[in-house]
């Protein structure tokens, strides 16, 4: 099975406090893993897909669709 190379986002931007108590901007960071599968969910009131990834760590994380770039293109 060829697992595809993906960006996914980590965190989203936004402002936090410093240690100091100034607000200050955060970037969103990122992180590359590896693709496995979509995750399909449902009940009464929602549904949703998340996507399985596989972290550079080994880790396995859901992540939004939104937050998934795939860096290749599949054959």
């Amino acid at each position: 099975m060829n697992l595809r190379k993906v960006e996914v986002k980590l965190s989203h931007h936004g402002t936090r406090k410093d240690e100091n108590g100034k607000i200050r901007y955060v970037p969103a960071e990122y992180g590359k893993g590896y693709f496995h599968c979509w995750d399909p969910y449902k009940d009464e009131e929602d549904s949703f897909v998340s996507a399985i990834v596989e972290l550079e760590d080994g880790t396995l994380r859901k992540f939004d669709t939104n937050d998934v770039k795939f860096l290749d293109k599949p054959e």
